[in-house]
């Protein structure tokens, strides 16, 4: 015959059993919603990405053959480019969100200048030195930025083999570029500034995307990167005489035009991707991300257009595509490491909390 306590402990068990069938629904859901923001969280990165690597591998050929087009107005080049991105912007103008003007301050006050500072001294470098050269020091940039990066601005697990790819992705773009290394004085003070104005831009761009983000929209960044940025190199064109050099822009052909045309819509994707994908990679990433592009075009300039090569090239561009891959394998890697302790810390405490469960089952039992 049943006790009167085992009575009274039925029609409980009962009512707990919807309660608890709805607390479990409950878990379920927020694990689909977690599930689902994190699907989500990777395809927007994947894609801000992955256009960001598109925009600039079409870009580098079509700004190259731009280049050799308007040789003698390489800033005026920029300067248009900059123009075209503010009048293409300035017909979506639904698209600028930002919450204050001091958010606005703080991107307009320091980054556009440090954006129009990296172009200018690409471009004046390359007359005093090779692309060998430009693409070597270039190189080096992530491996400085890396440290900075990690100390002074958002923490980053680094291992041995983070280091490790960014010195084999230098030492393959020295062996590509080993035939085409022409230093002077000159070109390597420009070159040297140059890579100092990229670190600290996308350090810059890193921060105020995501680590001290601003509250505006990419737009909007675009637009006052080009608009700001345009006024620096109007004045550099008049610092170097180069508006003296304007008629011979005029004297073009249809073709030269056409280039200079895409170059420009080009130039306006590559900045906006560039923003978002900052958003997502560190600046350090970045950086290997751009470096690499440039190889990748080269080899596509052998296999493809059959562009003069030979095995140390070859060997050069394989030794550094290794390296950008091994890089992403390792910042993976680490990622991995960096989310396995927050799970495996989860389940400690729940494994902890149901043998201390069981612990006073059993010690109830034992008092009983």
């Amino acid at each position: 015959m049943p006790s009167e306590s085992s009575s009274l402990l039925l029609p409980t068990a009962a009512a707990a059993a919807p309660e608890e069938r709805e607390a479990e629904r409950g878990r379920l859901l927020s694990r689909l919603q977690a599930w689902l923001a994190g699907g989500s969280q990777k395809l927007h990165a994947t894609l801000a990405v992955g256009s960001f690597v598109c925009f600039s591998m079409l870009m580098l050929p079509v700004n190259k053959m731009v280049m050799h087009a308007f040789s003698e107005t390489p800033l005026t080049v920029v300067l248009i480019q900059m123009i075209s991105a503010v009048a293409i912007l300035a017909l979506l103008p639904d698209t600028y969100v930002f919450h204050s003007w001091h958010d606005v301050w703080r991107w307009a006050s320091m980054l556009p200048w440090l954006f129009a500072a990296m172009l200018a001294t690409s471009m004046v470098a390359l007359q005093y030195s090779s692309i060998g050269a430009y693409t070597v020091l270039r190189n080096v940039a992530p491996i400085i930025a890396l440290p900075i990066e990690h100390f002074f601005q958002e923490r980053m697990d680094i291992d041995v083999a983070t280091v490790a790819s960014l010195f084999v992705t230098l030492a393959g773009s020295v062996l590509y570029m080993s035939t085409d290394i022409d230093f002077s004085l000159v070109g390597t003070l420009l070159l040297v500034a140059n890579m100092m104005f990229a670190i600290t831009e996308r350090l810059l761009c890193r921060r105020l995307t995501a680590v001290e983000p601003v509250k505006m929209s990419k737009s909007c960044m675009t637009f006052t990167s080009n608009a700001v940025g345009a006024i620096p190199i109007f004045v550099l064109i008049l610092a170097f005489g180069e508006i003296y050099r304007w008629p011979t822009v005029l004297t073009k052909s249809f073709t030269d035009y056409l280039l200079l045309a895409a170059s420009c819509i080009l130039g306006v994707g590559l900045g906006w991707t560039s923003v978002a994908a900052q958003t997502y990679i560190q600046a350090t990433t970045h950086m290997l991300l751009t470096n690499m592009n440039k190889i990748l075009v080269m080899v596509f300039g052998i296999l493809v257009l059959h562009e003069t090569h030979t095995w140390t090239s070859i060997l050069g561009a394989s030794v550094s595509v290794s390296g950008g891959l091994w890089y992403a394998w390792a910042r993976s890697r680490l990622s991995a490491a960096q989310a396995n302790p927050v799970v495996l810390g989860k389940a400690g405490s729940s494994a902890e909390t149901n043998q201390a469960a069981v612990t006073e089952r059993g010690a109830g039992s034992a008092r009983g």
